[in-house]
């Protein structure tokens, strides 16, 4: 029956009787092996079974298979499509996004690339005038310097020096032994007496810084230079002596001095390249101002004089 039932299937000549044989077949060889005995009832139910089944069977099958067929026809026409569709749309989003993200990052480059560029081109500006600046201020106080040592005549001040500070010495010694009674002489005070002329007298030929300057500015050097280096001379014959040199006689010293700067020196007296007689000249009258100024202190020291 079994075989029966598939050429009928087979031909196509009786599909329900031939699933129905098939049935039937299937079960008489099931019942033969499992009991020893067939039933042909049982037999005959399921060929019936079979026989409602397979055209059942084939029909349920023929639904599915023709929903499956419409599903896959959707799927290829319609949802692959749109979702291909979506796909191109989605790419082409990005690509549009990353293009303009690429852009925007290019142009800020350019941006920060160009203020960076100016600004190194504004600083270099800067530094580049500071340095002009201060090379053409350096420059100016070299050339000033340089233009000011050269009207300084070394070999003048040098005379100036040696003479007034021979002079000075000789003229502050020679007041000390006047001054002082002979019992009071002593090699302190006379080294004392002639260190403080020498280093007055030969400290004021430093009033020659004064002849590259005009007007006031030479007056204040000339001045500052006199008084000061006869303040100086005054301090160092009173503390090699020993003897305390007070505020006052600090100012007289000063004040001499100044005057004294107001008589001829070796230039009034022998010219821009005064020779050593000159100022020999110049340092022997010196040194009678110098006596003067001299006396007119120890005077006021015997009357009671601040100093």
């Amino acid at each position: 029956m079994v075989i029966a039932g598939s050429v009928l299937i087979a031909t196509g000549v009786g599909d329900p009787a031939g699933a129905m044989l098939i049935s039937a077949g299937a079960d008489t060889i099931i019942q033969k092996a499992t009991t020893g005995e067939v039933s042909g009832g049982q037999v005959a139910f399921t060929g019936a079974v079979g026989l409602v089944a397979g055209p059942l069977a084939s029909r349920v099958g023929s639904v599915v298979s023709g929903a499956a067929s419409r599903v896959g026809s959707v799927v290829t026409s319609r949802v692959l499509p749109a979702l291909g569709r979506t796909g191109s749309a989605i790419a082409s989003g990005a690509s549009k996004v990353a293009s303009a993200a690429s852009s925007a990052a290019t142009r800020l480059g350019s941006m920060a690339a160009n203020g960076a560029s100016r600004v190194g081109s504004a600083v270099t500006n800067v530094a580049s005038r500071m340095g002009a600046t201060a090379s053409n201020a350096a420059s100016s106080v070299v050339n000033g310097v340089s233009s000011y040592a050269s009207q300084l005549s070394g070999q003048q001040m040098l005379r100036g020096a040696v003479s007034n500070g021979i002079g000075g010495g000789v003229s502050n010694t020679g007041m000390y032994f006047i001054t002082t009674p002979q019992d009071e002489w002593s090699f302190r005070g006379a080294g004392a007496a002639a260190a403080g002329g020498t280093g007055s007298g030969g400290l004021s030929s430093l009033s020659g810084l004064a002849k590259p300057l005009d007007g006031l500015g030479a007056s204040v050097v000339k001045n500052t230079v006199a008084g000061g280096s006869s303040a100086l001379g005054g301090f160092v014959d009173n503390g090699i002596a020993g003897e305390e040199y007070s505020a006052g006689e600090m100012i007289f010293d000063g004040l001499a001095g100044v005057a004294s700067s107001k008589f001829p020196g070796a230039e009034e007296l022998g010219g821009a390249n005064a020779s050593w007689g000159s100022h020999i000249g110049a340092a022997y009258a010196g040194g009678h101002v110098s006596a003067i100024t001299d006396s007119v202190k120890f005077v006021g020291e015997q009357v009671g004089a601040p100093w």
